[in-house]
């Protein structure tokens, strides 16, 4: 596995244009990774074999995180230029390109409006109810009342959150509400 991740970066470092990725690519690398972690724990620490796959487990995320910034960026860019975007995408990008996909049309709103001498769009869907926290420890990821995922969260992260997930946050104590200045 650690040569197809190398060559699938290198290819993605090489083109401009997003390179296409096995259907289950992420799934194997996981896996991939997941193995070498297991495998560490069960050797000395010491020896010669743990060393060498400490070392290809800390090459392999370097590579894994470097292609998914390097792809990230490329259909960022794609999206922001209004080219068509690319076929190429592994399913489990497929949410980063809705998501884009959204900013961008948001983006190109806010334009728009400040150009037309409009009021800007609200960042909100209309009658969305949020309410900004600051985290007073971390929080994974959690499923707000939209059905949307958020986060994870780190300690002293500001979000803005649905205000029923924000309040029940607040209520165990894990965030605090951010006070207006208005």
């Amino acid at each position: 596995m650690y040569e197809e991740l190398f060559a699938r970066w290198k290819g993605e470092k090489l083109s401009e244009a997003l390179q296409p990725l096995p259907e289950d690519f992420y799934r194997r690398l996981s896996s991939y990774i997941a193995e070498l972690m297991d495998g560490l724990r069960l050797l000395d620490e010491k020896s010669l074999k743990a060393q060498l796959m400490a070392e290809e487990l800390s090459r392999a995320r370097r590579l894994a995180s470097d292609l998914i910034s390097l792809r990230f960026e490329k259909l960022m860019r794609a999206v922001f230029d209004g080219k068509g975007l690319p076929d190429s995408l592994a399913r489990e990008e497929e949410r980063l390109r809705i998501m884009l996909l959204e900013l961008a049309m948001y983006v190109g709103d806010l334009k728009r409006s400040i150009e037309g001498g409009i009021e800007p769009p609200s960042p909100w869907p209309a009658g969305a109810k949020v309410l900004a926290v600051r985290f007073l420890q971390d929080v994974p990821a959690i499923i707000g009342i939209d059905m949307k995922e958020y986060g994870p969260f780190k300690r002293e992260e500001i979000a803005a959150l649905p205000i029923e997930n924000a309040e029940a946050l607040i209520r165990k104590g894990v965030a605090e509400r951010i006070q207006s200045a208005l």
